[in-house]
């Protein structure tokens, strides 16, 4: 079995209201919350999970975001450029988990049936027209996966919905 490392990149911190994590309690709270892209170091595929969101892409959506590492200079920490990734793994498709997309010109995503439908679909189950962005990932090499499904050896994702009907968990086999 394939043993990966898994990377965190934080690329920027976007402002969010509070009561979004804290089920309807402190709203009008700002919090600065952290948008990350994981890398997965496997010995073949170099694999993302999410992509984050530059503050340059992300503030004609979503007003207040700062860069904290660009994902080229994140890529770069570990030998790589944005054209070198492989496959992302999208959890979901909301903007700050796509918004670098563009960037991974080779990637195939990774994104679960239900998920595309609802950002493509014009129905929100949350805050109608504020999450889905598709001019974020349309247009893009798409792989479709229907349920839990094994991505690479040792890197598989699991159907979890909740905040968004599509959502999906990454599940990676590592030394830990």
């Amino acid at each position: 079995m394939t043993k990966h490392v898994i990377r965190p990149f934080i690329t920027s911190r976007i402002p969010c209201d509070s009561s979004i994590f804290t089920y309807l309690n402190n709203m009008g709270q700002v919090v600065m919350t952290p948008v990350i892209a994981w890398f997965i170091e496997g010995p073949d595929e170099k694999i993302l999970v999410d992509t984050g969101i530059s503050a340059e892409v992300c503030n004609p959506y979503w007003p207040g975001a700062v860069d904290i590492t660009p994902l080229e200079e994140a890529l770069k920490s570990v030998q790589l450029a944005p054209e070198d990734i492989d496959i992302i793994i999208h959890s979901h498709l909301h903007y700050d988990h796509c918004g670098n997309n563009s960037m991974c010109k080779n990637a195939t995503l990774m994104v679960q049936e239900d998920e595309l439908t609802a950002a493509t679909s014009g129905v929100y189950s949350h805050l109608p027209g504020q999450n889905y962005y598709p001019e974020l990932f349309e247009g893009q090499k798409m792989q479709v996966v229907k349920g839990d499904q094994e991505i690479v050896d040792g890197v598989r994702v699991i159907l979890t919905p909740g905040q968004s009907a599509g959502c999906q968990s990454v599940a990676v086999d590592t030394a830990q």
